[in-house]
């Protein structure tokens, strides 16, 4: 048993000479005796094993590097800096992102906090908040505040905001006080 498990390793320890591109010196005479059509074959196999395997490594470099942007479904570089879920769905920059937030905001507080239009999953807030434009932040910073107050009835506040501009403020939602506020933008025009 010991003579034939010696043997099945020696014949693993032999070398293919397929898998060498080049030959050594001590097979060439070998070769050389084989008939033509032989070498002919033998060198076809090995050309195709080339192939195969740089073939390999690039389709593996391409699948690294590009992705599909799931809105407008055009390859993207995977490193694009758009929107990308943990599923690993992609809205790329090229107006995706920028349509597909305004559409969210569009529909008020259903749309916080913004989650991937395919799998559903919540968006990483620090991500979302990276690719919003000036005017969108402003509107999903005040959802977000809007539906915290909402969620929460008991904090006996509420938020004032100014129907001229963007600014609010929280107050009590028992103060006797009135509840308005002095437009900043207004009084600059004044």
């Amino acid at each position: 048993m010991g003579g034939v498990f010696s043997r099945k390793n020696e014949e693993e320890n032999v070398e293919d000479p397929l898998k060498n591109n080049e030959l050594k010196e001590h097979d060439e005479p070998i070769l050389s005796e084989l008939p033509v059509w032989f070498r002919e074959l033998l060198e076809q196999e090995r050309s195709k094993r080339n192939s195969r395997t740089s073939a390999r490594s690039t389709d593996g470099a391409k699948k690294k590097t590009k992705v599909e942007c799931s809105a407008c479904a055009q390859e993207i570089e995977a490193s694009h800096g758009g929107l990308q879920c943990r599923q690993g769905h992609h809205i790329c920059l090229n107006g995706c992102v920028e349509t597909y937030i305004d559409s969210q905001l569009a529909d008020g507080l259903s749309a916080v906090p913004l989650k991937c239009p395919l799998c559903k999953i919540e968006y990483n807030e620090n991500i979302v908040e990276r690719v919003m434009k000036i005017k969108q932040m402003d509107k999903y910073v005040r959802l977000v505040l809007t539906k915290k107050l909402h969620e929460n009835p008991d904090n006996a506040e509420t938020m004032v905001t100014c129907p001229n501009c963007n600014y609010y403020e929280y107050r009590h939602a028992n103060a006797k006080e009135i509840m308005f506020v002095y437009c900043i933008s207004l009084s600059l025009i004044f």
